[in-house]
């Protein structure tokens, strides 16, 4: 009995240690933006549907539209992740995550890429190729990426349209009722 009960405490601390350390890996400061061009790509979430070469994905989203920013744009981007007031690291995460936009800072090694979900506010972060933070935007950061997005991607609600549009038109096949066979 005694030694169940030691380890449980330990299981239980192991487990607070965990979350501590997951906590200060989230810390939702100013994101370290390695060097290097700002590619933004729109992108589509409904990646499930049609075929897509490797060169138009952007991990497992379908690529419809990309820009390389202008120096200008480059800097308004560059302070907009540096902005703490971006994060909310109290909002709850909600669960849609149907990313849209996505950013490259930089290339090789040193890469960092966001996959942007404007309807959830959620973030993925991926460093080098891999997922490493997920974060939470907050109603400032929202507004301030909302309005980065359509000077990359003036059209991008039309877009958004046709991504919807095709989505529906995929789902509204796979729910018709096969056809009964005929007999004569």
């Amino acid at each position: 009995m005694k030694r169940r009960f030691q380890l449980i405490l330990a299981l239980g601390v192991a487990v607070v240690a965990a979350m501590a350390v997951y906590a200060s890996r989230s810390s939702h400061a100013p994101l370290s933006l390695p060097p290097g061009n700002v590619t933004a790509h729109q992108i589509s979430p409904y990646w499930h549907f049609d075929p897509v070469p490797d060169d138009r994905m952007f991990y497992q989203w379908p690529i419809l539209d990309s820009a390389t920013a202008n120096p200008s744009l480059d800097a308004s981007i560059r302070a907009t992740f540096r902005n703490p007031a971006v994060f909310d690291p109290d909002a709850s995460s909600k669960s849609c995550f149907d990313p849209r936009l996505a950013l490259r800072f930089g290339s090789g090694p040193q890469m960092l890429d966001l996959a942007i979900c404007l309807h959830c506010d959620n973030m993925q972060i991926y460093k080098s190729g891999k997922a490493v933070d997920f974060r939470n935007l907050s109603r400032e950061g929202h507004r301030e990426i909302e309005k980065l997005t359509y000077q990359i991607f003036p059209d991008a609600d039309v877009k958004d349209a046709a991504a919807n549009a095709r989505a529906e038109e995929i789902d509204g096949q796979r729910s018709k009722p096969a056809s009964a066979p005929t007999t004569r």
